[in-house]
């Protein structure tokens, strides 16, 4: 990228012969004052034949130089360019992320607003379900009730009805239904009643209680409903 090996041997030789130039004296090895003072001379000399062949190899160096520059300065350029292009659709992912923060914010505001309202809701059917869970229990205790006195009240209506049932039966026993009898004119129930009792010979003594039925069956003359008889 930053230019190839035969560049920088290139530049490795001209760095060395630029080296040369400058400092000539670096190579030579000096055992005395005489030595050290011709190897000066000779290298005061040495520029001198080599001037064009040391310009001429600056001069490649500078263009070599300029070249791995312009290169470099591409690769930067592309490097930018693609930071450029990177930072680009960052920016604008971080603003589509941003963007789908708030919707999301604003979207568990609106879950939280409907939780909330939930919570209220569930809450206030929770009190209803204990408060008819609690008529509930009333109402069974009330019928828990109410089946304990209709069950003393089937006993109480069977004793009644078994009690009619004897009285019943009692006052058919104690009931006598005269047949085909025409009432005389001019007597009184109780006088017919009395008439009665001397046919059938009862003891004048005792007292019997009668319950007309005459009255059920049509018959003119008889106006109480229940009478004591007797011979005296």
């Amino acid at each position: 990228m930053y230019g190839s090996d035969t560049n920088v041997s290139k530049m490795k030789d001209k760095h060395v012969i630029l080296s040369e130039w400058v400092n000539p004296t670096k190579k030579c090895v000096y055992e005395s004052e005489d030595e050290l003072f011709t190897g000066q001379i000779s290298a005061v000399q040495k520029p001198a034949c080599c001037t064009e062949n040391m310009l001429s190899s600056l001069k490649e160096t500078m263009d070599s130089l300029r070249e791995e520059m312009k290169i470099m300065m591409h690769t930067l350029k592309e490097m930018k360019d693609q930071q450029e292009t990177r930072f680009g659709n960052f920016e604008k992912d971080m603003s589509d992320i941003k963007i789908t923060i708030c919707q999301l914010q604003k979207t568990n505001e609106v879950v939280d607003d409907s939780l909330d309202y939930l919570g209220k809701k569930c809450s206030k059917l929770e009190n209803a379900i204990e408060e008819a869970n609690n008529v509930i229990k009333i109402q069974e205790n009330k019928i828990k009730d109410l089946s304990q006195k209709n069950v003393y009240l089937e006993k109480y209506n069977k004793a009644l009805e078994e009690r009619v049932c004897m009285l019943e039966q009692k006052g058919l026993d104690c009931n006598i239904e005269l047949l085909n009898v025409q009432a005389p004119e001019g007597m009184s129930t109780i006088q017919i009643a009395r008439a009665v009792a001397d046919e059938l010979n009862l003891c004048p003594e005792k007292n019997y209680q009668g319950l007309e039925i005459g009255k059920d069956k049509g018959w003119e003359g008889l106006e109480a409903n229940n009478c004591h008889t007797s011979n005296t």
